[in-house]
């Protein structure tokens, strides 16, 4: 797995990348590259990228309170340090809320 640094540096470098066309694999930083939906948003995430690393360090969302669901699947929580993502994922991720 990659460093935090190293994952932000590689999507960073990424995003710009995408901004001109299709998204090559960027050797440079040795990370392969790949795009998962997330609530219907796309995003360029490291090809060895699990749920607690797309949690933290690619939506900087606090676990609490999150449930995730991976291509119709709840993935438990107990599990998102070792569900890796594949390409074309399509991620949904609920957050409760108090109110009525």
């Amino acid at each position: 797995m990659l460093a935090k640094g190293k994952v932000m540096a590689s999507l960073y470098a990424l995003f710009f990348l995408s901004l001109y066309g299709d998204i090559p694999t960027v050797s440079f930083f040795k990370c392969n590259a790949m795009e998962v939906t997330v609530n219907q948003q796309n995003y360029i995430v490291p090809d060895d990228c699990n749920v607690q690393v797309l949690l933290s360090d690619v939506l900087h969302q606090y676990a609490q309170g999150l449930a995730v669901a991976i291509n119709e699947t709840i993935v438990p929580k107990t599990q998102w340090e070792t569900h890796s993502l594949q390409s074309n994922d399509n991620i949904i991720i609920i957050k409760a809320t108090q109110g009525g």
